[in-house]
């Protein structure tokens, strides 16, 4: 429902987005939908006129068949016969847009709907259908109130039959539809009056009923009210069956070539609302943005954008209670930390397995002056054969080697024999004038060769192996 300049206009059906309210299809003054005349106890005793009359068929006893009913509310001639619609108004079923019923205006009120149909004759038998709903929502914790239903027949409006009860079930539902024979007792009258009284309590009757009268979709195909009444049709008016003929003649042509007036039928009218309102979605669900919507998907995604950026933004801004540094901040401390590593080792070196050079200078000058020649030549052997060991360092130690070395040599000392020299634990060897106590070991199958040193004086003799750095005795 929709108020506009003090008017309210009342949706029958759901309504498209941006649906102007002059468009009938779908709106309805609200004031179009109230009675034209106060309620009554009783309904009209005036007899309908014009198209209200009954469709009658003559049969081949003499009888007038009259047929009539609706498979919806919103058929164009659901109303034909109704003489009374005392506190009852149509309703729109929330979870179906093309479902409507009738229903209470108010709570705890007897909201009544009349039927009156006049017979140019006296009925002789009559079947009506007739559908009622009754609800209780009191288990329901989505919906509330409670309602029931009840239908009621009579032969002249005021003495009433009733046919059919719906109470308030003991469960969520209850449908209740009287198909069946009307009273013998309302025959041979010219009238039938068929009324559907409903109730309601708790009920928020601005969104639905929970007694309810007629209830189906646009695309119902099932009568949801009927009536069907033989009767016998007075001698002295046969220009009425003619007329009658006639019309429904008439009727018929039209319902049969409805396309040739521009018509469309209650499943034709229900099922392009129905596609309609699916078009509609669907322009919408595919371009969200023309109608100032967003997808969920769309809408979860921008949030986990803006929480990325704000958690990247509060990381950066706030480096130390994330336990974080800086490109610079780690660069500078890498520095500084190099420097300190480089201090802590030149300060003590010893502690890292390291001596100064003028420390080193200074040692090997003292061992190759004191310790033992087997020691100090084997140690600046290794030194001036280490690629790692300075230039300088080797100069010094080879300096250092030769001196010694001439020292030592300068008791004229001469080999026992120049050249090669075969000892059976040895092997061949090999010296001369310059060498001596210097010897050659020649290289074997399982020994490569190496340098050894003599011991003169030493018996039994005594070589001192460079290579396998260990000294070895000659036996006899």
């Amino acid at each position: 429902m929709v108020v506009q300049n003090d008017v309210l206009y009342l949706a029958h059906i759901q309504v498209p987005s941006g649906t102007e309210l002059t468009n009938s299809i779908y709106w309805e003054k609200l004031e179009n939908e109230d009675p034209n005349s106060p309620p009554s106890d009783q309904p009209s005793s005036s007899a309908p006129t014009g198209t209200e009359q009954p469709e009658e068929t003559p049969l081949p006893n003499g009888l007038i068949n009259f047929s009539w009913g609706f498979k919806t509310i919103e058929a164009h001639d659901a109303e034909t016969y109704l003489v009374e619609n005392d506190k009852v108004k149509k309703f729109i079923d929330p979870a179906d847009a093309l479902v409507s019923y009738w229903g209470p205006s108010e709570n705890e009120v007897v909201a009544n709907l009349t039927y009156r149909f006049d017979f140019n004759g006296s009925v002789k038998s009559a079947r009506a259908r007739i559908a009622t709903h009754s609800l209780n929502y009191s288990s329901n914790s989505s919906y509330s109130g409670s309602g029931f239903s009840s239908v009621w027949a009579s032969s002249d409006g005021s003495e009433w039959t009733r046919i059919s009860n719906n109470p308030t079930p003991s469960n969520e539902s209850s449908l209740v539809v009287f198909d069946d024979q009307l009273p013998t007792s309302l025959m041979d009258s010219s009238q039938l009056f068929l009324k559907i009284q409903l109730q309601t309590s708790g009920t928020p009757l601005d969104s639905y009923a929970t007694a309810q009268f007629s209830k189906a979709s646009l695309n119902n195909d099932e009568y949801v009210f009927h009536l069907d009444a033989n009767y016998s049709a007075t001698s002295d008016d046969p220009g009425r069956i003619n007329y009658n003929l006639g019309l429904n003649e008439g009727i018929n042509y039209v319902l049969s070539n409805l396309e040739t007036y521009n018509l469309y039928s209650a499943s034709q009218y229900g099922s392009s609302v129905h596609s309609a309102i699916e078009q509609g979605k669907l322009m919408v669900t595919q371009s969200p943005a023309d109608y100032d919507l967003i997808s969920i998907s769309e809408f979860n995604q921008n949030h986990y954008n803006l929480g990325v950026a704000e958690g990247v933004e509060s990381v950066l801004a706030n480096l130390k209670s994330h336990n974080l540094y800086s490109e610079s901040e780690h660069a500078s401390s890498v520095l500084a930390a190099i420097e300190e590593g480089k201090m802590l080792v030149t300060e003590s070196p010893s502690e890292y397995q390291l001596i100064g050079i003028a420390d080193f200078n200074q040692t090997m000058k003292q061992r190759v002056q004191e310790n033992s020649f087997e020691l100090g030549f084997s140690y600046l052997s290794e030194l001036i054969a280490n690629q790692a060991t300075s230039s300088e360092t080797k100069n010094n130690g080879i300096r250092w080697g030769v001196t010694w070395v001439t020292d030592r040599n300068a008791s004229s000392a001469t080999p026992y024999t120049p050249s090669w020299l075969y000892l059976e634990q040895l092997g061949w060897i090999w010296t001369n004038n310059s060498t001596f106590p210097y010897f050659y070991k020649a290289p074997s199958s399982s020994q490569a060769g190496s340098w050894l040193f003599f011991e003169e004086g030493s018996a039994p003799p005594r070589f001192y192996d460079f290579q396998a750095q260990l000294w070895m005795i000659i036996e006899d």
